[in-house]
């Protein structure tokens, strides 16, 4: 994943943070991309990088959002990325992906999909704004407001 975010290439070391995090070895992730290349040609050094074009689909799902193009997004999204990872780039690309979703659904007035979402999710922001664009006898809202009210007495 961290060599397909980064088209140009990332030295051992950069790749080590990114996959790794803090207190990682370059060794570790020449050792890795050594193994990865047994398998896939089309690994390169001197940067690390894939030397072809490589699909997917978290990368089209987010071109997608960035086009606004929501419903084709809807189609690809399967649920937040890589879940149970806490790699540095997996991370950072789960929470970019999971920010556009909600501000696209937000941006075009796609409720019923944002509700579906935020009632998957621990997003107290997330549901004031769809709590904002809720009208006042929605029964989605009581829902909401109830999901803020046992969220806000937990914490």
């Amino acid at each position: 994943m961290a060599l397909v975010l980064n088209p140009a290439g990332l030295s051992a070391e950069q790749l080590a943070l990114r996959v790794w995090g803090e207190g990682s070895r370059p060794e570790v992730a020449k050792a890795e991309v050594r193994r990865l290349r047994q398998r896939l040609t089309l690994v390169v050094s001197r940067p690390y990088r894939l030397s072809g074009r490589v699909w997917a689909d978290f990368v089209e799902l987010r071109e997608r959002l960035l086009r606004g193009n929501l419903l084709g997004a809807l189609a690809l999204y399967g649920g937040p990325l890589l879940p149970g990872s806490d790699a540095p780039v997996v991370t950072e690309a789960r929470e970019e992906i999971s920010s556009l979703l909600k501000k696209t659904l937000l941006s075009q007035g796609a409720i019923q999909q944002a509700f579906e979402l935020a009632m998957q999710e621990e997003d107290p922001e997330f549901w004031q704004a769809i709590l904002a664009q809720l009208r006042p006898g929605d029964p989605h809202r009581v829902l909401l407001e109830a999901r803020w009210q046992r969220f806000w007495s937990t914490v």
